[in-house]
This record gives structure tokens, sequence and C-alpha cells, in this order.
């Protein structure tokens, strides 16, 4: 990627996600086609899918890549920023990643695929260049809050800070193991239940992140949440607030920030204001990783 002319961490990392997306989804699609599932059906025909582009070559596959696959997925989801035209070039450079994905069968892995590449790019990049210097929450500690917050169907769930959408995805798979088996629940979890917002480039990630898990994109948005704080809303919050991150919108809220002119403040009082204060035990229904 370094000789597509790709030298930053974001750039090359956006890159390869639109690649890995396209494997797994393309497993993901594959395996429900030989379940037959009846709740979850096929979201993209065989035509768009890995195994039927993995052996083009030269033009014809970055031809194929951005004009057909990609373009199908923009006009399936009416988003062309989540699914952006490939970058590279040269048609060797993806011939070879191609290749090197094509070996593994990455549904068979006991971990988040698109997590672990984000969290292996931060470190190679975050020594020496800070384009990738969000702080990425361990897998372990991310299932841990969600075990605490116990989010259940009909509950909403919020993160205002989402980053690449960790805890919401832990968050929306925490919930298909508990709940109903039927389409209207299936239903109300895709459509009505995460939400998130995220100030960075990084929103489009979390959205490819949500489609791959079984969606709840369309409530993830690219916002800096400080600005637009909201009242009385989620019923569950739950985020790894930026840390020492200066805002301008301290006016907006009643407890002004401190000496150090961090927003850390005003995190904290926009995840209170943003929860429902109906019952007690939702006044508190945040947690915060630091």
């Amino acid at each position: 990627m370094r000789s597509e002319g790709l030298k930053s961490g974001d750039e090359r990392f956006t890159e390869f996600s639109n690649i890995l997306f396209l494997k797994l989804i393309s497993e993901m699609e594959d395996i429900k086609d030989e379940i037959q599932d009846k709740y979850d059906l096929s979201i993209i025909d065989k035509e768009f899918r890995w195994n039927y582009f993995r052996n083009k070559r030269g033009k014809e596959l970055v031809s194929y890549v951005n004009d057909s696959v990609l373009k199908q997925f923009q006009d399936k989801y009416n988003d062309r920023d989540i699914f952006q035209s490939l970058s590279l070039q040269n048609p060797k450079t993806l011939e070879r990643i191609i290749d090197e994905l094509d070996t593994l069968q990455l549904t068979d892995i006991n971990a988040d695929i698109k997590g672990d590449a984000f969290e292996h790019f931060l470190k190679s990049y975050n020594a020496s260049d800070k384009d990738l210097g969000e702080y990425f929450t361990p897998r372990h500690i991310v299932k841990t809050l969600v075990k605490l917050l116990d989010p259940r169907l009909g509950e909403t769930i919020y993160d205002p800070f989402c980053g690449t959408g960790g805890m919401l995805i832990e968050s929306f798979q925490h919930i298909k193991q508990t709940m109903p088996v039927s389409a209207n629940a299936l239903k109300i979890l895709k459509e009505n239940t995460i939400y998130g917002n995220e100030i960075t480039s990084t929103a489009r990630i979390t959205k490819m992140n949500m489609i791959l898990i079984g969606d709840g994109h369309s409530n993830i948005h690219r916002k800096d949440s400080l600005a637009n704080p909201i009242d009385d809303v989620y019923d569950v919050c739950i985020t790894n607030m930026p840390f020492s991150q200066p805002t301008e919108y301290q006016d907006l809220y009643k407890i002004p920030m401190s000496g150090a002119k961090n927003g850390d403040s005003i995190c904290i009082q926009h995840c209170i204001r943003a929860v429902k204060k109906g019952d007690l035990i939702y006044n508190i229904s945040f947690l915060f990783c630091g």
C-alpha cells in the first residue's frame, strides 16, 4: 500500500477495510444460503461475492470490484460514503491482498476480525503516526461492560463516542443471543436498538461493522456528540469517552470544564443527559472505560 501512495495509517486501514468487508460479508452470505435462514435473508447476490471475483486479474479485477461490487453495496444501502471505491491503482497490489485473504476462512475464527485488524493497525502506526491515535478498548473490557449492563430487546443503546463500534457490536450480539427469535424481534434489533456517533471518518467503519453483524448501521452518524447535547432519549449509554479532548461547546452544558481545558466533564454530562430519567437504575446505566 505504501507503493500505492497510501502513506498514512488511516488511508491504508480504510482501503484494507473495504477488501476485508467484502471477504467477511461474502462468507456470511454463503453460510446463510447454506442454512436457509428464514429470519435473516441474503442481502447480496452471488455475482457480487468473493468467490465470484477473487480469480479475476489485472484491470478487470479492479474495475469489477469498484464498478460492480462496491457500487452494488452503494446502491443497496444508498450510501456512497460507506463503500468508497478503492484507491489502489496497481492491480497487482489488489491481487496480492485478495490472494492472502483467500486462504483464510474468517467466519470460523472466534474473534472480532474487523476489531482485531483495527487494533493491529493502531499498534503498527500509533508510535509514529498520530492519524490512528484513537484509544482502542480491549475486547475483554467491552464484553465485561456489556455483561454488567445486560441490555435487552426493547431498550435503546447509545454510544456517543463509538469509534469502530466495539461496544455497540457487543451490545447487539448480547441482545440477539437473549431475545426471542422472530421476524419482529429481529426488525426491532436491526432498526430501533443501536445508536452511535463518531466525530471522525471512522464512523464509516462502524457502519460497515454493524452491517456485518446484522445491521443497526442506519443509526450511526458522523457527528460531534458534544456539539449536540440531547436529553432523556436512550435507555442505556455505554462508551469509552475521549479523555482530554478539547471542545468549544462547554456553554451547552451546566458544569464548566476544568482548568485543564479538556472536555472530560462535558463528555460525562452528555451521557447523563442522554439517558432517560424515569428510573434510578437508568440514571446510572452508563459506564466509562479509561
